[in-house]
């Protein structure tokens, strides 16, 4: 399924849907600076459909806040992973997302989370797909230094 205006998707363990998280542009085709950032559900279990994050989802795991904003980039950061910056930067007459990993820049492709089994699913790790030079290398985060 091709997506316009991809950023970058989440999945989970838990099963096949994933979180999309795409830009939206003005009308002259720059980032929207009032709303550059959208995010929702393809439910890959129910022939893709898409669906809304709950305010549960939204609040405490796949939402986003951004903490700068120009008319060159975007930064934030999701809820789940607030340690490791994010930012939207132009790209080939397009955008890309880029996460902050030891203090450098890496273009962001997917992100993995595997969540421990449980009433209260807490996430046991995450993985992120990085593109570097066009190649393709996932990278765990280290989420126990920030517990």
């Amino acid at each position: 399924m091709k997506i316009p205006q991809l950023l970058f998707y989440i999945k989970r363990s838990l099963n096949k849907n994933v979180v999309i998280y795409k830009y939206n542009k003005n009308e002259s085709g720059q980032l929207d600076s009032k709303n550059p950032i959208e995010h929702y559900w393809i439910l890959k279990e129910q022939k893709n459909k898409i669906a809304p994050l709950n305010l549960l989802e939204r609040n405490l795991a796949y939402g986003f806040t951004i903490t700068h904003q120009s008319s060159k980039s975007t930064r934030f950061t999701i809820k789940s992973i607030p340690y490791y910056p994010l930012k939207i930067v132009p790209f080939k007459n397009s955008y890309i997302a880029q996460i902050k990993l030891d203090g450098k820049w890496f273009h962001l492709v997917s992100v993995y989370v595997k969540l421990k089994e449980g009433f209260i699913k807490k996430v046991d790790w995450v993985d992120v797909n990085i593109k570097e030079n066009e190649t393709i290398n996932s990278k765990r985060l280290d989420l126990s230094k920030h517990t």
